[in-house]
């Protein structure tokens, strides 16, 4: 069975906003990203089109809808893909330094902030702009017994061109109580990170790589 394209369409009244421009060179720039992406953008003039027919209604009624919906839902499928194979794979990533006894699920939640801006949580895959700054926690249970390690990794032309691809392992810094990792976003590219806890010189949990897009 084929998966059906998820559309979120929003009605406004208001016209002479410039919407249909904004909504056909953002559709082609999404569609440039992937083949997958080109493929999600026309069901969704192919809806559009025969809205139009069916309800017998003009070209702006029907491109009124909300431009960051139809962006989140395609960030939304960009989460699923695994990235464990592609960064396993650099040279330049070190290897986990503990015995590795996998016993607990660990996943990382991350928030990022901007001056005058309360913090927003982000997803893995999610876009950010470059200059932000990011922070990491991890959800898994009874923390308080293992020591919280992080693996950060560049990717991209800027990172390598200053030297900065990392691949190395970090302690945690305590924030709000909590033992999170702090980063500063310098770099367009793909980076990664992930969260490994550790008691008695032996990992016990390991977060999958969570993605942070820098354009």
């Amino acid at each position: 069975m084929k998966k059906q394209a998820k559309i979120i369409a929003v009605v406004n009244q208001k016209g002479g906003t410039a919407k249909t421009t904004i909504v056909e060179n953002l559709g082609i720039g999404l569609a440039r990203q992937d083949k997958r992406d080109e493929m999600y953008f026309q069901c969704f003039i192919n809806w559009q089109h025969k809205l139009e027919q069916d309800f017998a209604l003009d070209s702006y009624e029907t491109r009124a809808f909300s431009l960051n919906q139809l962006k989140q839902s395609l960030n939304r499928a960009s989460r699923n893909i695994n990235y464990e194979n592609n960064i396993n794979s650099l040279p330049y990533q070190k290897k986990p330094k503990w015995p590795m006894r996998i016993e607990k699920e660990v996943e990382i939640e991350a928030r990022y902030f901007r001056n005058g801006w309360r913090p927003s949580r982000f997803v893995s895959g999610e876009e950010i702009r470059k200059g932000i700054d990011l922070q990491f926690v991890i959800r898994a249970d009874h923390l308080r017994v293992y020591d919280i390690y992080w693996q950060v990794t560049n990717t991209g032309y800027e990172a390598e061109r200053a030297r900065q691809i990392r691949g190395d392992f970090y302690d945690s810094q305590i924030v709000e109580g909590k033992k999170a990792r702090k980063e500063s976003m310098s770099y367009s590219g793909e980076h990664f990170v992930e969260a490994y806890i550790v008691k008695d010189g032996i990992c016990y949990g390991k977060s999958k790589p969570f993605c942070v897009k820098i354009h």
